[in-house]
């Protein structure tokens, strides 16, 4: 080889031809980044599942205590910032998951351009025209709505869950200041 066309990195020789990247390692790397993404996603909405099942039984467990004798006002402040705690792990879980799916989203169009470049790779894939690629994208989609509206049915979940005390503070504070 000729000094011209090698190039050094960290003292390790490589020709221009070693550098390239093959087509085959490419349709490869973009489903390994997919898979990724979409364990990602997985990955935080078990979390927000996880972390939404305990404040639920955390915000249970503190409106309890709401009824018993001697409890003072603060007790109300308790179940309040479960639901707070609880809305803002839901904003954040959404951010992240459509963010995740933002991601694949990219990976899949470069993807859909690597197909349309080589069409061998056509058939490394769930579908061969553009009639089966649409309704395989139609049924992703119809599947995904759990993952894209959990977190705004937690939302809304611990918006009415806010409600509650309150509305049970007011109707024991026009009863008398003390709670039964």
């Amino acid at each position: 080889m000729k000094a011209s066309e090698e190039q050094s990195v960290s003292n390790i020789k490589i020709s221009p031809k070693e550098n390239s990247i093959d087509s085959f390692d490419l349709f490869d790397f973009i489903m390994t980044e997919i898979r990724c993404e979409n364990d990602a996603i997985n990955s935080r909405l078990q979390a927000l599942l996880g972390s939404q099942s305990f404040l639920v039984i955390a915000y249970a467990t503190a409106l309890t205590g709401f009824y018993r004798d001697g409890a003072t006002n603060l007790t109300i402040l308790i179940p309040c910032l479960f639901c707070l705690l609880g809305f803002m792990l839901a904003v954040m879980a959404l951010a992240g998951i459509r963010a995740g799916y933002a991601a694949i989203s990219k990976w899949e169009g470069r993807q859909r351009e690597l197909i349309a470049q080589n069409a061998i790779f056509g058939k490394l894939t769930l579908f061969s025209n553009e009639d089966e690629a649409y309704d395989t994208e139609r049924r992703s989609q119809r599947g995904s709505i759990f993952t894209h509206k959990a977190p705004l049915l937690f939302m809304f979940a611990w918006t009415v869950f806010f409600s509650i005390p309150a509305i049970l503070f007011a109707f024991n504070y026009l009863d008398g200041p003390t709670f039964r």
